[in-house]
């Protein structure tokens, strides 16, 4: 991968087209693949819990969770969490802005 910014191609994907393909490393550019290194160093946060590492990307209103096994680094799964709060421009994510509502996007999607 390139030195592209990977906070802003990340923010690029909408929460319509991360529920359809389940999977961020398939959102992103066919030449892109984020390493748990670039990651973490774009990341605004890093957690670890036992062998587990989480970089989050943080969004106006979600958060986007990359996790990598920490002794190898390597790519495991992906989260969002969604955080909407009174006043918070939820325009990207279109009408999934509740757990309600990503739950009725994904059963209209069966």
């Amino acid at each position: 991968m390139d030195n592209r910014n990977i906070k802003h191609v990340l923010g690029i994907i909408t929460l319509e087209q991360y529920v359809q393909e389940g999977n961020l490393q398939q959102r992103v550019p066919k030449d892109m693949l984020i390493t748990s290194q670039q990651a973490k160093a774009q990341a605004d946060e890093v957690w670890r819990k036992g062998s587990l590492e989480v970089a989050s990307f943080d969004y106006e209103g979600y958060t986007l969770n990359m996790t990598f096994r920490h002794d190898d680094s390597k790519y495991l799964f992906d989260s969002v969490d969604i955080w909407p709060e009174a006043g918070t421009n939820t325009t990207k994510m279109g009408h999934i802005d509740t757990l309600e509502g990503v739950k009725q996007y994904a059963t209209h999607l069966e």
